[in-house]
């Protein structure tokens, strides 16, 4: 409870590592990108800190009124030389820049209603994927946080997968579920991400219902 009325509302710069191979870097955040973490979010007010958890840096600029809310929650932490302030789950960001030399992504704190008003006039009503692999077939809806998956050899017989829940789109190309992400890479090329390991490959299919 304490920490829950702990909200920051001041203007400030924290800092987030996180480890990202390079080429993801480019196909994911774009600047202008608009985008939701979906968990709790730990960075701190010391970049040299942010550097210990990762190969790129998050530069992250909060300010007073942007809608955000946050902790800081160093006075509470075993570690409190960390710094560290905590962003609530689903707290919307805007990529401002990349400084690509220096690994560092600028981002800008925003409403996450504002977030989820831009992604919605772009998201698909739905996309279907194919890996041929595993001979499978996966669905992700737009008013569904499922991910559904058939058979090649049953494709009419559609279930969920039980492990992807709690999905949602924060992007026109990204839909994020319980362990990770699909990601899409572009020519009807599909990724899925789980724990930022490459999981699976797949290719978007197009038929009458499928945008």
């Amino acid at each position: 409870m304490a920490i829950h009325n702990n909200n920051e509302n001041e203007t400030l710069k924290v800092y987030r590592g996180l480890s990202i191979d390079s080429k993801h870097v480019k196909q994911e955040y774009k600047i202008g990108l608009k985008f939701l973490w979906p968990t709790f979010t730990c960075t701190s007010r010391n970049k040299d800190v942010a550097h210990l958890f990762g190969n790129y840096v998050f530069e992250i600029d909060a300010t007073e009124h942007d809608g955000i809310y946050r902790s800081d929650i160093a006075k509470y932490s075993v570690f409190p030389d960390e710094q560290e302030v905590l962003f609530y789950p689903y707290s919307g960001y805007i990529v401002q820049n990349i400084i690509e030399d220096a690994k560092i992504i600028q981002l800008k704190c925003i409403d996450t209603a504002e977030v989820e008003s831009s992604s919605e006039k772009n998201i698909p009503r739905y996309v279907k994927l194919f890996d041929s692999l595993r001979n499978l077939y996966v669905y992700m809806y737009k008013d569904s946080n499922r991910v559904h998956a058939s058979w090649g050899f049953q494709p009419n017989r559609i279930f969920l997968i039980s492990d992807n829940k709690s999905g949602y789109w924060d992007a026109p190309y990204r839909y994020h579920h319980r362990n990770g992400y699909f990601l899409d890479i572009g020519n009807n090329q599909w990724e899925e991400y789980q724990n930022n390991n490459l999981f699976a490959m797949f290719e978007r299919v197009y038929d009458d219902d499928n945008d």
